[in-house]
């Protein structure tokens, strides 16, 4: 057996065991998306059959196709299945009369978010909140991001009315210049912040208007790249449970320089392939100055990434909308 009929496979028991779980019609819709939709889990998979050598394409193509078929015919029948209870009537006398509320549980994107603020912790960082509602000046200006940058234009970026000064925020790197200001913090220091983030953008299984971010920052004197990748690598060791290898790309970001991608090798899957995760760098001297740090003795890093990210690889969610479906059959698996 090929390892990409393997997948399929896998792929097929997951969206079995997910589609179990799905309650309603908004829950089918995101979970034909996910799975049998264009930009779906096995679509994605059987694109890949062309790359196999010819000897296997035959068999892969064939099982896929089979697959795909019979996913998309429970898919019907769980959409007649919904219609159906969905035209039923309420039938006072068969409602019990007392029913045990069922024990709540964490969402997967708090549970996430407390797994990496239980590494950082100890780790030695100091965890800091900031607002949604940020203040363009410190979402953009004293972040080096000039009045030009395409970030800033309304098509990228909710302002809100009548108050041209304030912006949902783009992006949790804004707690860098305020949360330094406002607690009158000195290097050295280590912080790690967070927070929902807000992006005009067209939402599919990867993207959405809103979604969640993770960042840490270092100031100190002789911090530098090695410290950056040191610190990463152990973060996301810890995170998935298995050694994490990693690898840093030159990239473009307004407030560090160098900037950088940083690039996981996938030993979650198994697969090995290379994963993007965060972009990093080393911060610019201006910023340090928008801080009241003085950037002739002290240098920082820092690393942002999407927290959503981190949940859908770590229980392979194939669709970031999932998190914020309000299904709570899908909630129930976490």
């Amino acid at each position: 057996m090929t390892s990409l009929i393997a997948e399929l496979n896998r792929g097929e028991t997951a969206a079995r065991r997910s589609l179990n779980a799905v309650a309603d019609a908004s829950g089918l819709e995101a979970w034909r998306a996910a799975y049998i939709g264009r930009k779906g889990s096995i679509p994605r998979l059987l694109r890949m059959v062309k790359d196999l050598p010819l000897a296997e394409r035959k068999n892969a193509g064939r099982r896929g196709n089979e697959i795909r078929q019979a996913l998309e015919r429970s898919f019907r029948e769980k959409e007649a299945q919904i219609n159906v209870d969905g035209k039923k009537a309420f039938s006072p006398q068969s409602a019990p009369a007392h029913r045990q509320t069922p024990p709540g549980h964490l969402h997967p994107l708090t549970h996430t978010l407390r797994q990496i603020q239980y590494i950082f912790t100890k780790l030695g960082f100091r965890l800091i909140e900031g607002p949604s509602v940020e203040e363009a000046r410190y979402n953009f200006d004293s972040l080096n991001i000039s009045l030009e940058h395409p970030a800033r234009a309304e098509t990228d970026t909710y302002y809100l009315k009548d108050h041209p000064g304030l912006v949902l925020r783009t992006h949790v790197s804004p707690l860098q210049v305020r949360s330094m200001l406002e607690n009158k913090f000195r290097p050295p220091v280590r912080l790690m912040y967070w927070g929902p983030t807000f992006r005009a953008e067209k939402e599919d299984a990867t993207h959405g208007a809103l979604f969640q971010q993770y960042e840490f920052l270092v100031i100190d004197e002789t911090v530098n790249l090695a410290d950056l990748k040191a610190i990463t690598t152990a973060f996301y060791s810890q995170f998935f449970g298995t050694e994490a290898v990693i690898r840093l790309r030159p990239s473009y970001f307004p407030f560090v320089e160098p900037g950088l991608e940083v690039d996981m090798q996938d030993t979650v899957t198994g697969r090995g392939d290379w994963l993007e995760m965060a972009g990093a760098g080393m911060i610019h001297p201006h910023v340090l100055e928008a801080m009241n740090v003085d950037s002739s003795r002290y240098q920082g890093i820092a690393l942002g990434g999407g927290l959503d990210r981190l949940a859908m690889l770590k229980y392979g969610i194939p669709d970031i909308r999932l998190f914020y479906s309000g299904n709570l059959e899908f909630l129930r698996q976490f």
